[in-house]
């Protein structure tokens, strides 16, 4: 909120003071049209994305609706973090507005540029994309139209998961079973080894 107040305070200072100035429309108009946003994907102890505003001019700001408290001006390179997106259903949209600081010369809105970030696949992680990263669903980031691929993904290796579980439990219960018997051979040698001495020792000692 304060950054928009700022913002606000900054475009009337222009059109109070530009009002009598010469308005280069065109001049404007080619600014905001050479602006760019892209975005970089971050990752550390968690990821995030970094959004990068290049060609900025100091003839024009920009705001979004989509992005709290979000206000850009100056003619130098901007950086703006979004933080982790969780859900699949929770891509992140944004439609960023550029406007002249001098309404008077250009009032409203010049350009749009709507922005969609994808989804950071936590399945690029197991064990199954690693060996294969370019298996379907195995992208590390995940756009609209991989919804159902990721779905689908998903769902297999949590079932892959579950039949994992589920022989390692046969195997452990194998093993189990197994030094069981191993005992109770080792048991029943001992008792055999035993006898056979003190029988071998009596027949010994009756000769």
């Amino acid at each position: 909120m304060i950054k928009f107040i700022f913002l606000m305070l900054i475009m009337s200072l222009f059109s109070y003071t530009d009002v009598n100035a010469e308005c280069d429309a065109n001049s404007i108009r080619s600014a905001a049209g050479r602006v760019n946003i892209h975005y970089n994907l971050v990752e550390r102890d968690y990821y995030y994305f970094d959004l990068v505003f290049s060609n900025l001019s100091d003839k024009i700001g920009i705001v979004s609706d989509d992005i709290p408290d979000f206000a850009l001006t100056g003619n130098t390179d901007k950086t703006h973090h979004v933080e982790k997106i969780y859900g699949i259903d929770q891509i992140k949209k944004a439609r960023f507005k550029i406007f002249a600081l001098n309404q008077n010369c250009v009032p409203g809105t010049i350009r749009e540029i709507d922005v969609s970030l994808p989804k950071y696949n936590e399945l690029s992680n197991t064990q199954a994309c690693k060996k294969d990263s370019s298996k379907n669903g195995c992208q590390k980031l995940i756009f609209t139209e991989d919804v159902v691929t990721y779905n689908k993904m998903s769902k297999r290796i949590s079932i892959e998961n579950k039949d994992k579980t589920s022989s390692d439990k046969e195997v452990a219960k194998i093993f189990k079973i197994r030094d069981k018997y191993y005992i109770i051979g080792g048991v029943v040698l001992v008792i055999i080894t035993v006898t056979g001495i003190f029988a071998y020792s009596f027949k010994k000692r009756r000769v």
